[in-house]
């Protein structure tokens, strides 16, 4: 519950900076002094681009802090869901009634599981798609009608969003926490349990 609540919270400030990001020089008021009012835009912006950063410093505290708690969590909470699920399947080949009240702690246990699972893949999925959203949003904005200073500054703040896009809660250096990964470890539970459910087939022949 903290852990989601805490996405919630990142996630809305990112998807604020993004909307700022995305409706920036629509809606600038004209004034007799167009070279002021375009240094005051660019103030802005830079204004807009601190922010944004002090919610990635935030970010990065916070995946420093939770990223061995999580880790552990997902781990163990899939180990959990692959034994239960095999207990299940084990006790239908041992003539269990399926519905039996094993059968059913088994299998309740294993979706109580994958529900925790599937609540942190998709909470920091949905986190990790906010971050990656900056540089849509930036293009989104009225750039096209600025002057070579904002140009410049939204490039900069481009090139600043490729190198953070990869700050990701990651299980290994290449799985990513979110969707994605949950169906990996249902792939690989399902794989587990079929291999079992088969030696236990063969040594029951």
């Amino acid at each position: 519950m903290v852990l989601t609540t805490f996405c919630w919270m990142i996630s809305a400030q990112l998807k604020t900076v993004a909307s700022v990001y995305s409706t920036f020089g629509y809606n600038s008021s004209s004034t007799s002094d167009i070279g002021s009012n375009k240094m005051t835009e660019v103030e802005k912006f830079v204004n807009i681009i601190s922010n944004h950063q002090r919610v990635i410093k935030v970010l990065n505290t916070f995946y420093g802090i939770i990223r061995p708690l999580l880790l552990t969590q997902i781990g163990c909470s899939a180990t959990i869901f692959t034994i239960c699920t095999y207990m299940f399947v084990w006790n239908w080949f041992n003539d269990s009634f399926v519905l039996s009240l094993v059968s059913a702690k088994w299998i309740s246990s294993a979706m109580i599981m994958m529900a925790h699972l599937f609540i942190s893949c998709y909470f920091f999925g949905y986190l990790d798609d906010q971050v990656k959203s900056m540089n849509f949003a930036l293009y989104s904005s009225n750039w096209t009608e600025k002057d070579i200073q904002f140009q410049k500054s939204i490039l900069l703040a481009m090139n600043m969003n490729s190198a953070i896009n990869n700050i990701s809660m990651k299980l290994t250096p290449t799985k990513i926490v979110n969707l994605e990964m949950l169906a990996s470890v249902m792939h690989v539970s399902y794989s587990i349990v079929s291999v079992l459910a088969k030696k236990e087939l063969s040594d029951g022949r």
